[in-house]
């Protein structure tokens, strides 16, 4: 978490080494924390599409199942 306010209280370098296992696994979880949310807004996104489509009406593919299973 971040606070923006007030003046700058840290030192300008770590008091200790950071080992590559350390930063490969900063960088694995960037990558996943960035997968995961642009999966999240690719999901929103269809669904919103999926909404918006389906409030106007429109039918992709007619003669679908459900009319398949209507016409019996």
């Amino acid at each position: 978490m971040v606070l923006l306010v007030g003046s700058e209280h840290r030192k300008n370098k770590r008091s200790y080494p950071i080992s590559s296992a350390t930063k490969i696994g900063n960088t694995m979880a960037a990558i996943f924390l960035l997968i995961s949310l642009n999966v999240l807004v690719t999901f929103f996104l269809l669904l919103a599409l999926y909404l918006f489509k389906s409030a106007l009406g429109i039918d992709l593919f007619p003669g679908s199942f459900v009319d398949f299973l209507q016409s019996r």
